[in-house]
């Protein structure tokens, strides 16, 4: 089994908005990049 050479948990991606609440675009994401892979 190969080891992610990149591995992140619960990510959660979005953009703040001044004297606001955050923006959550994405969440609870779960990536492993394995050695040769291509991701675009």
């Amino acid at each position: 089994m190969l080891v992610p050479i990149l591995h992140t948990e619960n990510l959660t991606i979005g953009y703040p908005i001044p004297r606001q609440a955050p923006v959550i675009v994405a969440e609870q994401i779960n990536v492993g990049l394995q050695p040769g892979e291509l991701v675009c």
